[in-house]
Parts: C-alpha cells; structure tokens; sequence
C-alpha cells in the first residue's frame, strides 16, 4: 500500500535539517550513507527523526546493512573483514516511508552519484 502524506520534497528538506547539508545538495539520488555521511549512531537518530516527522516506515529500514559503526576504527576493521555497505539513496529511504516499488537500492559497489 503506498502513502501519498510523504512527498519528496519535504522528505528531502527533513534529511537537509537533519544532517546539517543544504537542501540543494540533497537529491533523490544523493547517497544517505556515502554522500550526506550518515552513519551509526547518526543512522539511529536519522530514523527515529524521520519517524516522529512522517510517522512509521511502510517497509523495514535494515540500519545494519547501510550504515556501519560510528567510530571511525570499528568502521575500518568492519572494511578491512570484507564488509561493505550497501549505498541507500535519498529516493530509496523515501520508498521505504511510501511503499513504492519504484525505490531500488543501488548495487554494492555503485559508482557515487550526487544529485
């Protein structure tokens, strides 16, 4: 079932007072994880935002498999074991609030792309 209550736009100015990056600098296809540098505690608090501000997710935000620890040693030994995040694009994190299936999470290892 899709949600209409959620647009874009006021999705995208959320992320832009949340994360402190400039409304034009968040895209639908601008990276939560790479390009607005959210991660792990971040990602917590980024969720329970967005859930105060547009009620719950329509589909399940798996934190663990887009965004890895906090400290930037845990996240290098997390790299160094072979882990790597999958990238989780602005219009992705929308479609999980919407339940639209047009919301693809790009590939592992997807070349950056920022709006």
């Amino acid at each position: 079932m899709e949600r209409e209550d959620v647009d874009l736009l006021s999705f995208r100015e959320e992320l832009s007072t949340i994360t402190g990056i400039p409304l034009e600098d968040v895209a639908g296809t601008s990276r939560v994880n790479f390009d607005l540098g959210v991660d792990g505690d971040d990602a917590v608090v980024l969720i329970e935002r967005l859930t105060r501000r547009f009620g719950p997710p329509s589909r399940h935000v798996e934190v663990g498999q887009y965004f890895g620890p906090e400290n930037f040693f845990l996240s290098l030994a997390s790299r160094m074991k072979g882990r790597k995040m999958r990238p989780l694009t602005v219009a992705d994190l929308h479609g999980m609030w919407t339940g639209r299936r047009g919301a693809v999470v790009a590939p592992i290892g997807a070349s950056p792309r920022c709006g």
